[in-house]
């Protein structure tokens, strides 16, 4: 709300339209101010459900350039046969991502982009994964021109699809100020105050 609004009583419940050039303004001061450093503590549990392996995992990533930036993320992999490994090659394929600095610069500057490009390379890290583990395993792999997966174990067999992925929820906390997140697949995170 408008500081002048809130010192008077005809504006109460009202709310002032900054225009783009103001809300841009209003972000900069809020951001040239001295902020006190974070502090994060993480905790975490899971549940392997009624599967017989549990498929999450997480990771934790801190600027090595001393920026103030960290990234979390919860992988959830579904599949029998790859859930684990789609989660933990999503998870793998991040973290090579986030240790490039031109990446971390692209989410600082344009986090819904740079979202989209770690989401991408997540998923080609994960395609790959696949592609290595059932090819290893005795599979013939190919792609569908729709990007899916198939596998066969001898040449008359019929393909059959990979079933398996993983769902992934990411919060970066940039330049010790500003918290962002983006979700792929059923995950989602939920800002809370303690």
């Amino acid at each position: 709300r408008d500081p002048a609004c809130r010192a008077s009583r005809s504006c109460r419940g009202s709310s002032r339209a900054y225009t783009t050039a103001q809300m841009a303004q209003l972000v900069n001061d809020v951001m040239e101010q001295d902020v006190p450093p974070v502090q994060v503590r993480l905790g975490g549990a899971t549940d392997i459900g009624g599967g017989r392996e549990n498929q999450d995992t997480w990771f934790s990533w801190t600027d090595p350039a001393g920026s103030g930036s960290t990234v979390f993320g919860v992988l959830d992999g579904h599949g029998r046969e790859v859930g684990k490994l789609a989660a933990t090659a999503g998870r793998d394929g991040i973290l090579a991502w986030l240790d490039d600095a031109a990446n971390m610069e692209s989410l600082r500057l344009n986090p819904t982009e740079g979202f989209a490009i770690m989401f991408a390379h997540a998923h080609s890290c994960v395609k790959e994964a696949f592609r290595e583990s059932l090819t290893s395993a005795g599979w013939t792999v190919e792609d569908t021109p729709e990007g899916y997966l198939l596998k066969r174990r001898q040449a008359m067999q019929p393909w059959q699809c990979v079933h398996g992925g993983t769902s992934c929820s990411v919060l970066a906390l940039i330049d010790g100020q500003r918290l962002v997140t983006a979700n792929v697949g059923d995950s989602s995170a939920l800002l809370g105050r303690v």
